[in-house]
């Protein structure tokens, strides 16, 4: 899927072969850290969250910059250079290409199976 950012740059963002995925996902436990020095982001309105943003980006975005790179073919120091609309774009579009929520949604089912986990507790 292609992406174009608005430095005028299209970005073809594809699936990740599995190795890069588990990099992504392993770069992704990173960012919770995060969101633990806020209150109950579940229970946030959009407006609070609003308001938490700009620090969460800055607090994550070491985190970040490591991880665009492992998912697209942007280094880091041309993250770095991203617009926030442009990392939110390629963010969404690698949620979307990668398939993430069916991915975990088979994830979960399976585990359940096994009885890993209680699928009625576990978060959709």
């Amino acid at each position: 899927m292609i992406v174009k950012l608005e430095n005028q740059i299209e970005l073809d963002i594809q699936r990740l072969p599995l190795g890069k995925y588990a990099d992504l996902l392993q770069a992704l436990q990173e960012l919770p850290k995060h969101l633990k020095e806020f209150q109950d982001v579940k229970s946030m309105t959009n407006d609070d969250f609003l308001a938490i943003a700009p620090q969460l980006i800055a607090k994550g975005l070491p985190d970040i910059i490591r991880m665009i790179p492992i998912a697209t073919t942007l280094t880091p120091e041309q993250t770095q250079e991203l617009s926030l609309n442009d990392l939110i774009e390629i963010i969404y579009t690698v949620y979307v290409v990668n398939n993430y929520q069916s991915v975990f949604e088979k994830i979960k089912k399976l585990m359940a199976q096994r009885g890993l986990v209680n699928p009625s507790t576990q978060p959709s």
